[in-house]
């Protein structure tokens, strides 16, 4: 028997797209070849924003941390 599973994977790291590639073969007479790769424009496609930001949540999350957080802070 089997049962429904929903399971949720959030990814907050940035990375890059390349949107335009270049590349440049070279071959010689003498069995030499020189590839170079020129990236044109480079995007970054990461950790968007769902929705508006508030600084009101993130200051009551960050005050929820604190008051669970067993760290000694220094006077």
């Amino acid at each position: 028997m089997y049962s429904h599973v929903i399971i949720h994977f959030e990814n907050t790291h940035p990375f890059a797209i390349v949107e335009e590639l270049g590349r440049e073969i070279q071959a010689s007479h003498w069995v030499s070849v020189q590839v170079t790769k020129y990236y044109n424009k480079l995007a970054h496609a990461g950790a968007m924003q769902q929705r508006c930001f508030l600084k009101r949540i993130v200051e009551k999350i960050l005050d929820i941390f604190e008051q669970h957080s067993r760290v000694l802070k220094a006077s």
